[in-house]
């Protein structure tokens, strides 16, 4: 038997640590769902969201999401060879992570759960599935055999207006024009700036839509209450989160997005950058007409905000 590849930042799931992941999933079996499709797992997402709001939207079902989290991630593993779960110790909190045959990519599906819950997103998991699985996959391919290829530490954090796919080696960034997942940048963001970003993205969009002139929009936003407060521009936005003393704030502006993820002169969109203290940013964007335009991008990372 080959040994799994020695990540940084990873280490493989102890005996007790499977154990629980085998609990999580007792917990699906429960539901008499077949755990083994895509679609009927997303339904079931779809549906216990739908009550979770209808009750109030509360504080996050921590347990239900690990569990549909490891869940997702098995489909993940079922479709992307070689894929095995380990526990991602570098993050600010350790958690379960699937982690490519010869370990140069990985994804976070608990944690994916969660931002898109939070962010009250419908109908994603087989996309999800399809995405993650090839992201996986796509790094087998591109390893030389018989070297296990670990992450890179990853280029400065890029300026927003120069995004790029920073991920993985160039040999995948020639043939994946951006990142897919949060996951993919070289500076993971945490959930609470993905939640922020999503929530900011999401409120952005609908005034965007309503505007007879959106190309003016220039907001922030905090995340303590997540409002969306209008500024003259981008780089009063900006001066606004600098001097706000927040821990998670966001920028949000509307510019050209091309089909590469690109921020240049091209059909609107609306971007947010989201950050916290001393951190690289997350920046994604969705375009729009009157109404949302195909599917939200992520499109790179900034220097702090903070």
């Amino acid at each position: 038997m080959v040994p799994a590849p020695v990540v940084v930042g990873m280490r493989p799931l102890a005996a007790s640590e499977e154990a629980h992941l085998d609990r999580l999933r007792d917990f699906l079996t429960a539901s008499r769902v077949d755990v083994t499709d895509p679609r009927a797992l997303g339904a079931l997402v779809d549906a216990q969201l739908s009550r979770w709001q209808s009750a109030g939207a509360g504080e996050l079902p921590d347990g239900m999401l690990a569990a549909f989290g490891v869940g997702i991630g098995d489909l993940v593993r079922a479709a992307a060879p070689g894929a095995h779960w380990v526990l991602r110790t570098s993050a600010e909190r350790p958690g379960p992570a699937l982690l490519a045959a010869e370990g140069s990519a990985a994804v976070v599906p608990l944690d994916d759960v969660r931002s898109r819950w939070a962010a009250g997103t419908r109908d994603w998991v087989p996309g999800y599935v399809s995405a993650a699985a090839q992201h996986l996959a796509g790094s087998v391919a591109d390893a030389p055999a018989g070297v296990a290829s670990a992450p890179d530490a990853g280029p400065a954090p890029l300026p927003v207006h120069a995004p790029q796919s920073t991920a993985m080696p160039s040999r995948r960034a020639s043939r994946i024009p951006r990142p897919r997942i949060p996951a993919d940048l070289p500076v993971p963001p945490s959930v609470p700036v993905q939640i922020l970003a999503l929530r900011s993205l999401d409120r952005a969009l609908e005034v965007a839509c309503a505007s007879a002139d959106p190309t003016r929009l220039a907001f922030y936003a905090l995340e303590t209450d997540g409002i969306l407060r209008p500024v003259a521009d981008l780089p009063a936005a900006r001066a606004a989160v600098t001097a706000s003393g927040a821990d998670r704030a966001a920028v949000i502006w509307v510019a050209g997005l091309d089909d590469e993820g690109h921020v240049a002169d091209a059909p609107p969109a609306v971007l947010v950058e989201a950050g916290e203290i001393g951190v690289a940013t997350l920046v994604v964007g969705h375009r729009f007409t009157t109404t949302p335009v195909e599917d939200l991008v992520i499109v790179g990372q900034g220097a702090p905000l903070l």
